[in-house]
C-alpha cells in the first residue's frame, strides 16, 4: 500500500506505516502454504489522518476581539496609560500608537487564550463558553434550502463564517502518492500481503464497497492468488485481510497500478 490513506471518511487513526524507504525493515514473517511450502508474509497498516478542523468562524473572532479591546482599553484608561506617555514626552499620536501596540500585544500573546479559558464550564459534563462556541461545525442549513432568499442570506452567512475567498491563499496540490515497495532474495516465492484497516462503525456499508472494488481490480491483475478476511477484531473495528500473490514482483505491480493507488488515496470511484 501507499502512505496516503484509504478511502475518505472509511478509515480512521491507527499506527503509522513503514516509509517506502524503509521497505528493508517492513515488518515479515515466514509461514507454511498449503502444500508445505514456505510463504513470504508481509504486515501492512492502513491509517487515516484525524480530520482538519476548520479555523473558527471569522465572526466568533471578532466577538472575542472586541469583547478584549474594551477590557484593555477600560484597563488603559484606568491605569493612565496615555497621560503617562504624554508626560514621558510623547505627543497623542505617539501616545495611542504605544496603546495599541500593547493592546495588540497582550490580545495575541494571552488574551484571547485567556478569555476563551476562563469563559467556559461543565454543566451535566457537558461544556458550555467561548471554547464549545469557537469549535462548533459551520452552518449547514442555507446550503440545503433553494428558496432565493435563504440562499442570499446563506451567502452573508458564509462570508461571515470565512470571509471573502478571494483572500484566500491558492490551494497547495498534494505531493503524487508515494508507491509502497517489498522486496525478497526469492523473487518466485509466495508472498502474503496482511492489510489492517481500522474503521468507523458507522461507514461499513462504504467499507464492503470499497473492497469489494478492490478485489474486483485484484482478480484482473496477474499473479493474484485469493484474497480472505482473516479476522474482524469488534472492539477496536479492525478487519483484517489476507491478499496472496504468486511472487513479490506481482504484489508490487498490482500495488503500482493506477487504479490501486485511486482507490487507497480515495480518488477512486466506489
Amino acid at each position: 500500500m501507499t502512505d496516503e490513506k484509504e478511502t475518505d471518511g472509511i478509515l480512521v487513526d491507527t499506527d503509522e506505516i513503514v516509509d517506502v524507504d524503509e521497505y528493508d525493515s517492513a515488518p515479515m514473517t515466514m509461514e507454511e502454504g498449503e502444500n508445505g511450502s514456505k510463504t513470504a508474509s508481509f504486515v501492512d497498516f492502513a491509517p487515516l489522518p484525524r480530520p482538519p478542523v476548520p479555523p473558527p468562524a471569522k465572526y466568533k473572532l471578532c466577538f472575542i476581539i472586541w469583547v478584549l479591546v474594551y477590557f484593555v482599553s477600560w484597563f488603559a484608561q484606568e491605569a493612565g496609560i496615555i497621560p503617562a506617555f504624554i508626560k514621558g514626552g510623547l505627543n497623542v499620536d505617539g501616545a495611542f500608537f504605544c496603546l495599541f501596540m500593547i493592546e495588540i500585544l497582550v490580545m495575541v500573546f494571552c488574551g484571547v487564550e485567556l478569555l476563551i479559558g476562563l469563559c467556559r464550564v461543565k454543566i451535566a459534563g457537558t461544556w458550555y463558553g467561548f471554547l464549545p462556541w469557537l469549535l462548533q461545525p459551520r452552518c449547514q442549513w442555507g446550503k440545503k434550502s433553494t428558496n432565493f432568499f435563504m440562499v442570499i442570506l446563506a451567502s452573508f452567512v458564509a462570508i461571515a463564517e470565512d470571509g471573502f475567498s478571494i483572500f484566500n491563499p491558492p490551494k497547495i496540490p498534494q505531493p503524487p502518492p508515494k508507491i509502497r515497495v517489498f522486496d525478497l532474495v526469492d523473487k518466485e516465492k509466495e508472498v502474503v500481503l496482511r492489510a489492517q484497516h481500522k474503521l468507523n462503525p458507522e461507514k461499513l456499508k462504504e467499507y464492503d464497497q470499497w473492497c469489494k472494488s478492490m478485489i474486483q481490480l485484484m482478480e484482473a491483475q496477474p499473479g493474484f492468488v485469493s484474497a480472505v478476511k482473516e479476522a474482524v477484531d469488534e472492539q477496536t473495528n479492525t478487519h483484517t485481510w489476507r491478499l496472496t500473490f504468486q511472487n513479490v514482483t506481482m504484489l508490487n505491480n498490482c500495488m503500482a497500478h493506477s487504479s490501486w493507488v485511486n482507490l487507497v488515496t480515495g480518488q477512486g470511484q466506489l
